[in-house]
């Protein structure tokens, strides 16, 4: 039960960072390793990108085995967590899943030299901004109630805190 509700959660995460950059490439063939740059420059970039990749598919990993251990649920749309996760990582920012993401299309757009896949990276985060603070946020609110107000007075959205929050109105931390 567990490794299917992991792997639909890494199936709805693979979309936004496997699928569509690999259409978006096809239509376009905007890839420039290297970017046109003499040694040492293009290799910094290809090494920028690979971290940036790196480090953008480590928070996800960590942040849908929460989601299914702690939460019960995955970052699919069509099974969320039915427990609130306010652990880990989550007692620093708010969405480090979506920061995941940006990281790794981040990634790829300089690995791969993509003006394409800048553009895609742009169009995510504003437009995934928006569908938080229009629907995912409101809709969360709903579900957890008082406990995600104070989460969301406390854990900033994008910038991480410098230490952890923890909740101290409840006598566990991870719910």
């Amino acid at each position: 039960m567990k490794k299917s509700k992991l792997i639909q959660g890494t199936l709805v995460l693979s979309l936004w960072m496997i699928v569509i950059p690999i259409i978006l490439l096809f239509v376009t063939g905007d890839v420039n390793i290297g970017w046109n740059l003499d040694f040492p420059l293009n290799m910094s970039m290809t090494l920028i990108g690979i971290f940036l990749i790196l480090v953008g598919t480590w928070i996800l990993v960590v942040t849908n085995m929460m989601f299914v251990k702690i939460g019960k649920g995955t970052a699919s749309p069509f099974a969320p967590p039915k427990i609130f996760v306010v652990t880990g990582i989550y007692q620093y920012v708010r969405n480090p899943m979506t920061i995941g993401i940006v990281f790794v299309i981040l990634g790829e757009s300089i690995t791969l030299g993509s003006f394409t896949l800048f553009c895609w990276f742009l169009f995510f985060f504003f437009g995934d901004h928006i569908a938080l603070i229009l629907f995912e946020e409101p809709q969360l609110a709903r579900r957890f109630g008082e406990d995600y107000i104070q989460y969301k007075k406390h854990v900033p959205r994008w910038v991480p805190r410098l230490k952890p929050w923890i909740n101290l109105s409840r006598k566990e931390t991870n719910v």
